[in-house]
């Protein structure tokens, strides 16, 4: 797992885990859906690359912020099958796209970096109990949205991640045939 680079939002601290090249691929797809209203459905490390690129900031790790308390890491003494439960609720928002599915839901949380400032022409989708953005969607896009959890994991019984995925797949259907 790696993260993306501090140089990419004006950051200055060492970042152990980058990865430069997958920083530049992801970079020039965000902006290519951007312009080609691709939809895209960015997930955990995507959705900070997604606010990076709108010019957003990070939070190198959000357990030297205070004020967050949920458990957004995932215990690594655990078995993979209890890492990826879901551990905490998000809120959300009543404007944004994800209230066509509801007020709130139970999610997983697997991750160090985390949105400080929202990037440009982003609205956030939704939060954690503790303020943390979990969510966010590009505004005027057919859909891009992104996501700090993993929807893939147990998506078979999590109705969330089955809307996430239902809609994406419409959107992509649509573009498609346009």
């Amino acid at each position: 797992m790696s993260n993306v680079a501090p140089t990419r939002y004006g950051a200055t601290h060492l970042e152990a885990k980058q990865d430069l090249g997958r920083d530049e691929l992801s970079f020039k797809l965000l902006a290519y859906a951007d312009k080609t209203n691709m939809p895209l459905l960015a997930v955990c490390r995507g959705l900070q690359e997604m606010n990076v690129h709108f010019k957003g900031t990070l939070h190198p790790d959000w357990r030297e912020v205070e004020g967050f308390y949920e458990p957004h890491l995932e215990d690594s003494n655990q078995p993979l099958e209890v890492q990826y439960q879901p551990v905490h609720d998000v809120i959300i928002e009543p404007a944004g796209r994800l209230a066509a599915f509801g007020k709130k839901w139970h999610v997983n949380s697997l991750h160090k970096q985390a949105i400080n400032k929202v990037g440009e022409r982003l609205l956030v989708e939704a939060l954690a109990p503790d303020g943390l953005v979990e969510a966010i969607s590009l505004s005027e896009h057919p859909f891009m949205i992104g996501v700090q959890w993993h929807p893939e994991l147990n998506y078979e019984k999590d109705n969330l991640s089955k809307f996430l995925f239902t809609e994406f797949i419409h959107y992509a259907s649509k573009q498609r045939t346009e």
